[in-house]
Order: structure tokens, then sequence, then C-alpha cells
């Protein structure tokens, strides 16, 4: 069966998406410099975003904190404590639809209905630490003002507003007068500082956060130094990066990369995003399987059932890469329909998929750990706290992503790192941000 791994391999290379043919070190060069113009305020795809969140502030104990977790599908609210070993516990926890994911909504009822689902835990606390996962210019303030709303939310009058101020003015707006603190951090900073939370003793010699779910993003410690774009830093002090590296877009697109993109809301953002998470993976994956069916790829009876299918999720592929003869899922259904050797194609070209996303991933962890400068010894490595459903559920991500890291980061640069989970990452990061700021 290996000649039909070559005729899926042979055809991703027609259409400029097999991963074999991205030169990882060539990329890392790219990247890199693309990071280097980002801190210096040139023109670059990675926005390089100074959080000013400086790491090492203690966690006051029993002291409560509203923690917001309001990511590209679903809005998490939760009141968080730290115990006396600094352990969370997270109380009331609320899910919600995030504004603007179902319909386009306005910026006035996009906070208002933040507001309404705040307005129970009030009474609680007057603190509110805010992880807004979207790309952001922070503040010295700890408020942001928003960029973009990538993942398909639907709020354009949101573009260009500060998050917290606009929050507090819609709780106002609601007869809520008490003195309100709210911090707004990035999802990868939250899992950097919930990671940090959760590490502490085991002697890290730094922390990055990773994101890799509905969206991806990266975080790291960066010099003032380096960051020359923002005048004014201590320039012997560090803080957080964000670098929005979902943006990233010197990626080279395959055929349907650029079908995809140019469906999308942004077609012109979001590159390196749309090629590895959640949001856009299912899609372009569908594209790809049905561009396949027309070349010839797949029997008649495979390639008509594939035309039906509406859509394509994450989960439905990793359904499918787990057991692909079961009929018991989208794709399994199809190459029911098929032959053998229609299933093992399919798999073949799925599989790719993820291996390309894999590599894109690991593109981005070594950028950041190399500029971070940390990791060169083996018993101090990078901690790189990762979150996200794409990573941890979707079969052979995780491997692969490893897999990268070690012949790449370790062996090829020489640096070492862990790699860890943190339950409910971006609440705990919330917490921490919204009680040490």
């Amino acid at each position: 069966m290996v000649e039909l791994l070559e005729k899926a391999r042979s055809f991703l290379r027609r259409h400029g998406m097999e991963p074999e043919d991205f030169d990882l070190e060539r990329g890392l060069a790219e990247y890199r410099a693309e990071m280097r113009r980002g801190l210096a305020g040139q023109a670059s795809t990675l926005e390089m975003i100074p959080t000013y969140i400086e790491l090492g502030q203690r966690v006051p104990a029993d002291e409560p904190v509203i923690a917001v977790d309001a990511g590209g599908t679903n809005l998490r609210i939760a009141l968080v404590h730290f115990d006396e070993s600094l352990k969370p516990v997270i109380e009331n926890f609320r899910k919600y639809i995030m504004p603007g994911v179902e319909r386009e909504v306005s910026k006035e009822e996009f906070f208002r209905t933040f507001a309404a689902h705040l307005e129970e835990f009030l009474p609680a606390s007057s603190r509110i630490g805010f992880c807004f996962s979207f790309s952001m210019e922070q503040l010295p303030s700890k408020d942001g003002r928003v960029n973009s709303l990538g993942k398909e939310v639907k709020a354009p009058q949101v573009l260009g507003e500060l998050v917290g101020e606009s929050l507090a003015a819609a709780l106002r707006s609601r007869g809520h007068r008490q003195p309100l603190r709210i911090v707004i951090v990035n999802d990868t900073v939250t899992a950097m500082l919930a990671g940090m939370a959760g590490s502490a003793g085991r002697g890290y010699g730094g922390y990055l956060g990773f994101i890799l779910g509905t969206g991806t993003n990266t975080c790291y410690l960066e010099k003032n130094s380096n960051i020359t774009k923002t005048p004014g830093l201590d320039p012997a002090a560090t803080q957080v990066i964000n670098m929005e590296s979902g943006n990233y877009g010197l990626v080279p697109q395959g055929t349907m990369d650029r079908e995809y993109n140019a469906g999308t809301q942004f077609p012109d953002q979001h590159l390196l995003e749309k090629m590895v998470s959640g949001a856009y993976l299912g899609a372009v994956a569908l594209l790809t399987l049905r561009r396949a069916a027309a070349e010839g790829l797949f029997a008649a009876r495979a390639a008509e059932a594939l035309g039906r299918i509406a859509g394509l999720s994450p989960e439905a592929i990793h359904e499918y890469l787990s057991c692909p003869a079961a009929a018991d899922h989208p794709l399994g259904a199809v190459f029911r329909a098929g032959s053998e050797e229609d299933r093992i194609t399919a798999f073949h070209l799925l599989d790719r998929l993820i291996e390309r996303a894999a590599k894109l991933a690991a593109l981005s962890l070594t950028g950041a750990v190399l500029q971070s400068g940390a990791g060169t010894s083996p018993c101090a490595p990078v901690c790189i706290v990762v979150e996200g459903s794409v990573y941890w559920g979707l079969r052979g991500m995780r491997r692969k992503v490893e897999c990268y890291l070690k012949s790449f980061l370790e062996e090829r640069h020489g640096r070492y790192y862990d790699i860890i989970p943190v339950e409910n990452a971006s609440l705990v990061g919330a917490a921490i941000a919204g009680l040490t700021n």
C-alpha cells in the first residue's frame, strides 16, 4: 500500500501542500526575521505585541476574582480564588456562545452581552481578569485595543475599541456603579501564567504559552531592550510578548489554502492559523478531499458521497483517522461507498495535512524559544504550556509536533523543553492576571 501514500503525496505536491517540501530551516530564518521586524515596529505579519505583563508577582491566597475566557467560540466565566498552596478553586462556572459567532452584532450588543453575563458575579469581587483571545494592542493600563477578530467572529464595530473601558461602560449602563479593576490579557498569556503557577519549584529556565485549538497563537518572555518600537521601557526588565503568530503571512500556501482564504471574512489575514487551527482545518481538508476526487483519486461513488457533505470538523477528522472503517461518522460513511484503497488514500491525505500543521506549529514554537534565549540547559528546560483541543485531541497532532521539536529544536538547535497541559488554563491565568495587576 506504499503506492497509495505516494499517490497522496504526489497530489499534495502538485498543489503546493506536501509538508516534506517545506524547508523548516529556511522557514525559521524567515520567521525570526519577521519577529525582529515586529519588535522594531517595522512592517511585519507578526505583531509582536508588548503586554506590559511582567512575571513573578505573588498571587494572594483566598482572594476572589472574576475570571473571563472569551475564545473563538465560547465565553466562559467563573469565580476563582487560590488556596494557601496556590491551587485554584473554580466556582460558579458558566459557559455561553461568544457574541458575534451566530450572527453579526454591533459594538453595543457585543459588550452588553458580556455585561449581562457578568452581573451575577459582581457582588463577589471588584476585580476581573479577562482573557480576550483576539489580536489587541495592549496598553500599560492593562487594557487592550482590538486590532482584529479572527475565528470568524462577526462584530466589525468592535475593531479599535478598548475592551476593558467598553465593558465598564456597558456595566455602568446597566446600573453598576462600583469601581472595578479590569485586566485584559490574551489567551497565550493566561496559559503561560497558569503554567507558572502550576509548575512552581520544577526549575524551568523559561516559559512559553502556546494555543492550538479553534485558533493558534504563541507568547514568550522578551527583554525590553529588544522591543525597540516601544519607547520608555526599562531596558533591564522583561515582559511577555504576544506574538499573534496565527497571523504569520510568509508561509507558502497551496491551491486549496488559497481557494478557502478567498471566501473568508479576512482573506489576507491569519494565514498560518488557517493552515493549522480548528476553525479552518476541517474546511481546508474537505476542499482537499473534493479536489482529490475531482482528479480521480477516489472511485465515483465515494466522490459523489463527498459532494454531499455539508462541512467537516476536526472532530470528524479525528474520528476517521481513529477508525476509518466505521460508518457512524461522516467520512466513514462516505468511504464506505468506495473501496479499501479509497479509505487508505483519504487517510494519507488527512494525515499529511496534520503533518503540515504540526510542522508549522513547531516553526512557531522554535522561533519563540530561540528568541527568548531560554532552554540552553537540559537541567533548566523551557516550559511550554499548551492549551487547545486540536493539539491535545486531534489524532497524530501532538506526536507529530513533538517529533519535529525533538529533531529540530533540541537536536539541531540545542534547546531543551518540557510540554505541559494546564487544566482550565485560560480561566486560571486570567484569574492570576486579575489578582496581580
